[in-house]
């Protein structure tokens, strides 16, 4: 046999080998596939599960800043807060040329998982003094749902009824 040959032979049982000693024999190529398949899990699990947790930090961090740059702002539940949004509320009435006859607040119900505290008011005004009031209850810096808006129609003037809900920064 010539020096060429003897390459080639070597180089076939070197092959043979690697190959018994990386695919057990008496296996086929489709049981070493699965049992690549099988250690899969145990070499290094956490660099994708790191990877996840930090995308999921990510979000968090990007939807609070979100909710921290937005205008309205939930209400601490605290008296001077609810003072505050009252004294907003009829300055916004004031402004818009109504005249209030009655304001009434209470404890109101949780909404989306959140207190509240509901404003009861009794005003009359023309149709364009109520929408100036909506536009202005609306730039208020709180979030603010309208639970009910009643319109009757007075002498000269609407009688109106809006009750309002103003969302609290605690969990009910």
């Amino acid at each position: 046999m010539k020096v060429s040959g003897h390459i080639a032979v070597t180089a076939i049982g070197i092959l043979a080998v690697s190959a018994g000693v990386l695919i057990p024999l008496g296996t086929s190529i489709a049981d070493a596939g699965s049992s690549v398949e099988l250690l899969k899990p145990t070499v290094g699990p956490e660099i994708p599960v790191q990877t996840e947790i930090e995308v999921l930090l990510q979000r968090i961090a990007d939807v609070e800043g979100q909710t921290a740059a937005r205008p309205q702002q939930l209400c601490q539940d605290a008296a001077s807060d609810t003072n505050a949004v009252e004294s907003a509320l009829a300055e916004t009435v004031r402004r818009a040329g109504l005249r209030r006859v009655s304001t009434d607040s209470k404890p109101g119900p949780p909404i989306g998982g959140l207190g509240s505290f509901v404003i009861n008011l009794d005003i009359e005004g023309t149709a364009t003094q109520l929408h100036e009031l909506l536009v202005g209850v609306e730039s208020l810096p709180y979030v603010i749902r309208v639970l009910k808006l009643e319109l009757k129609k007075g002498q000269s003037v609407r009688d109106v009824s809006l009750t309002l809900a103003v969302l609290l920064d605690s969990e009910q």
